[in-house]
């Protein structure tokens, strides 16, 4: 007999056995008050925080996020804007014509290796070094502007949650290379290094935005996390990638912050979904079929109270194109999709979280404007169709 969920009628094979539902150690936050809201990934174009701010609280004010503007100040970039502690420990080594890197040959590097890891200690012990994991005023003029809003009590409505986010460590990692142009993912004196400054960055900010009043969720963004499975990245390790994720969602989980992972490529999600993150999000409008093919591991991570955010408005010319209708009718066919291969869809359905595909920085701000606005569209179809 078919099971009818919410106007689907899903075959009993959907129905998947409980013994599926396994899942590795880890605390989950069932039941968060957050089905079919939207948020961004983080980046947005322009130079101008207040206009940014604006198109944030217009679209996703239920759960906004602060502005990532890496065409304000190049400081913003997605590797440069996490740099700061490591700068700050004597780490990084910076030339004219290429990136800041680590050169543990440099004679200064033991004693700066020596400084990361008593800052690393005095924060683990006291909440209140995690300062020094702050980003500069300069890295970071949409985080600032964006909790500045709150302090003055100027957000238009009580939103259900604050995000933020973080480069995360395998990211990181990969980009962040020594003297010989070699990742520092590989290395792995200089990857704990990498994991143990993205745990504290993300700390800190779980700490920082959650002082405002209001939950939050850090999503730990992950585009270099392609790479897994690659013939060109064969020496990245699952185990090892899923564990180094999973220091930066405790770290995130002891300051009470919900945590998701950000992947914008197709990549191996049978690892991220047996991470401790609350929250994946994949890229749904070009990728979806990447991540179809685990309905099992999607299965158990529903139901440890998971979410799936679906990054299923386009982050390019597309967008104008599409609508809010468009992208629903879109949303229920990767659904009925997912059903057949046996994931429960009243869980799909109760457990959406819905994002644009990826960060809108590197776009025209009257995309990205049609990006936010095509959002806040499925929204509200998807609350008043399934969340009503």
């Amino acid at each position: 007999m078919a099971l009818v969920v919410a106007g689907f009628r899903v075959p009993e094979a959907a129905v998947v056995p409980e013994q599926l539902a396994v899942r590795g150690p880890g605390k989950m936050r069932p039941n968060l008050p957050i089905n079919g809201l939207a948020t961004g990934i983080g980046s947005v174009p322009g130079r101008d925080v207040g206009q940014a701010l604006q198109m944030i609280a217009k679209h996703c004010p239920a759960i906004p996020h602060w502005p990532q503007m890496p065409g304000y100040n190049a400081t913003e970039g997605l590797i440069e804007q996490y740099l700061a502690p490591l700068d700050q420990a004597g780490l990084l080594n910076r030339e004219p014509g290429r990136s800041a890197y680590i050169d543990p040959a440099d004679e200064k590097f033991p004693e700066a290796l020596a400084r990361f890891y008593e800052q690393f200690l005095a924060a683990e012990e006291d909440p209140a070094s995690l300062a020094g994991y702050a980003f500069p005023a300069k890295n970071a003029a949409g985080y600032y502007a964006l909790v500045a809003t709150f302090e003055n009590r100027q957000w238009p409505v009580t939103p259900a949650y604050i995000k933020g986010q973080l480069t995360g460590p395998v990211t990181l990692g990969l980009q962040l290379c020594d003297r010989r142009r070699r990742s520092a993912y590989y290395d792995p004196q200089l990857k704990d290094v990498v994991v143990k400054n993205a745990a504290l960055q993300a700390a800190w900010q779980a700490r920082d935005l959650g002082r405002l009043g209001y939950p939050v969720i850090i999503f730990i963004d992950e585009p270099g996390m392609y790479a897994l499975g690659s013939s060109t990245h064969i020496t990245l390790n699952p185990t090892e990638v899923v564990a180094d994720i999973n220091e930066v969602v405790d770290a995130l989980h002891r300051h009470n912050a919900v945590a998701g992972v950000h992947v914008c490529a197709g990549t191996d999600w049978g690892v991220l979904l047996q991470s401790r993150a609350e929250i994946i999000n994949f890229d749904a409008y070009s990728y979806f079929a990447s991540l179809a093919v685990y309905p099992a591991e999607i299965t158990a991570f529903l139901r440890q109270g998971g979410f799936l955010a679906w990054g299923i408005v386009p982050t390019q010319e597309a967008v104008f194109q599409e609508s809010g209708a468009s992208l629903l009718k879109r949303y229920e066919a990767g659904v009925q999709q997912l059903g057949k291969r046996g994931v429960p869809v009243d869980l799909l359905l109760s457990q959406t979280v819905f994002t644009p595909a990826c960060g809108t920085g590197t776009l025209p701000v009257e995309t990205a404007e049609a990006v936010y606005r095509c959002l806040a569209e499925l929204t509200g179809l998807f609350t008043g169709k399934f969340a009503s």
